[in-house]
């Protein structure tokens, strides 16, 4: 609720605000938007009627970004593995590493407190600094993370001790976590800015289907197999895959972002153009 309130208290820019200062041109002129009509003022039917009409339009446009195709499917495949890790993971603290049934979920909490936190804001950071020293940083950045933090899970998946697993995977979901805000950054600068709604509409759509399949899979393979421990590096490896298509993803992420901004400029030096025949006329 306090957050609710913080955010209700800010002031939101006008679309696209973020791309235009970004190429160091002025938005005052496009800071006030004036809405002409309401939400409902053609009744329910037209509503409903104008937004899936919207809906496709928006998703053709959207599955037609390559950047966003292979992202996609990269989240995807990293929602489901994470969330088959996530239900699963405390009970295999309980049955393969003998750790007590309260502790196994106040050591999860430690995973995301002292991993996962602090590699979400080194993340941004480290995604930032390389946006213009590497090719597609913004989803080769992701890539790598979810490379070598799968690895370190997967190791930890192994017939090893605790205390060696368990500090593999605060390593391990550190190092994924670092993946968020530039796999989220990436998303962005692929799509135009009034389409970043519908753009992180799919990716939370994807991340709900696919994250909602894993852990019935993983528990239906740890029943079938009767060892959870085998269900876990069983539903581990699509997240290689996905890794795998999101460096796919870089080959296309700056070629779509310069076409966005690309078409900003076009528009900002068309509006120009106007402006100064009107003055002359």
């Amino acid at each position: 609720m306090l957050i609710a309130v913080a955010v209700y208290r800010l002031h939101e820019p006008a679309r696209g605000a973020a791309d235009r200062l970004h190429l160091g041109l002025d938005n005052e002129e496009h800071e006030h938007v004036d809405v002409s009509h309401g939400l409902f003022e053609e009744g329910w039917r037209a509503f409903v009627r104008d937004l899936v009409a919207g809906l496709r339009a928006d998703a053709r446009t959207i599955l037609g970004i390559p950047t966003m195709r292979y992202a996609l499917v990269g989240v995807s495949a990293l929602i489901f593995t994470i969330n088959a890790i996530g239900a699963a993971l405390p009970q295999f603290y309980e049955r393969d590493l003998g750790v007590g049934k309260g502790t196994a979920e106040a050591l999860i909490g430690v995973l995301v407190v002292v991993g996962g936190i602090p590699g979400v804001m080194l993340g941004g950071r480290f995604a930032d600094r390389f946006m213009t020293r590497v090719r597609g940083a913004r989803m080769a950045i992701p890539a790598y993370c979810l490379l070598v933090g799968s690895v370190l899970f997967g190791i930890s998946y192994l017939w090893i001790p605790f205390a060696p697993a368990f500090a593999l995977e605060v390593v391990g979901i550190f190092v994924m976590s670092m993946a968020i805000p530039a796999l989220r950054a990436g998303l962005t600068d692929a799509v135009p800015a009034n389409l970043r709604g519908a753009g992180f509409g799919f990716f939370n759509l994807a991340s709900i289907v696919f994250g909602g399949m894993a852990p019935l899979l993983i528990f239906g393979i740890s029943q079938a197999t009767g060892d959870l421990r085998i269900a876990l590096l069983v539903c581990s490896p699509p997240i290689f895959g996905g890794a795998l298509v999101l460096l796919r993803a870089r080959d296309h992420l700056d070629e779509d972002a310069a076409r966005i901004f690309q078409a900003i400029l076009t528009a900002m030096q068309e509006q120009q153009a106007r402006e100064a025949s009107g003055d002359g006329s």
